[in-house]
């Protein structure tokens, strides 16, 4: 079953809120010059390459993932239905929802998308399991690197996934409606 109009539109502004966050992210990191370029040689004071900058920028990278993780969530608990809980579930998380699933909802993230989201996720991983120690200021500058081709990719992607769900709900809307007269 599609999800309810009603339900849909909480869903839809929900993740506007979360797109407009992830902007507010971008533009954090362009103020430190490091988006959608990096040009800073300094990092809050810090030389770029200090386990402190590294630190810094490390955690707005796991920021911006968590807040595309937030709308892969809530996709998947509130149109899909479940959110799987193993072991791998940030994994199976963006599995889920870059797999369209026919009379429901479409893929939400492009192959390309998925690519460089899991990318992230990965140094996401490590980021926290270090507790932002040891890191390589090459792994994190790759990442922020590539950051604006992922942005510019998911929100053509999430703005697709909208523009899609919309037609979709709509021809729900008039099914329910012609099921009422007949």
């Amino acid at each position: 079953m599609l999800i309810d109009r009603n339900k849909y539109l909480v869903v839809k502004t929900a993740i506007e809120n979360d797109l407009e966050a992830l902007n507010q992210l971008a533009g954090e990191l362009s103020q430190l010059g490091l988006y959608p370029d990096i040009t800073a040689s300094r990092i809050g004071g810090f030389e770029k390459d200090s386990s402190f900058a590294c630190r810094l920028v490390g955690t707005y990278l796991s920021d911006y993932y968590e807040g595309i993780e937030n709308i892969a969530k809530r996709i998947a608990k509130e149109i899909d239905g479940h959110i799987s809980t193993g072991d791998e579930w940030h994994k199976e998380l963006i599995d889920q929802v870059s797999r369209e699933l026919p009379g429901k909802r479409p893929s939400v993230f492009s192959e390309q998308t998925y690519e460089l989201l899991d990318e992230l996720r990965r140094f996401r991983h490590v980021f926290q399991a270090k507790y932002g120690f040891r890191l390589n200021p090459g792994k994190i500058y790759r990442n922020i690197s590539k950051l604006k081709e992922l942005h510019q990719l998911m929100e053509i992607d999430i703005n697709s996934f909208l523009h899609k769900m919309e037609a979709l709900v709509s021809i729900d809307d008039l099914n329910d409606s012609s099921d009422k007269v007949n």
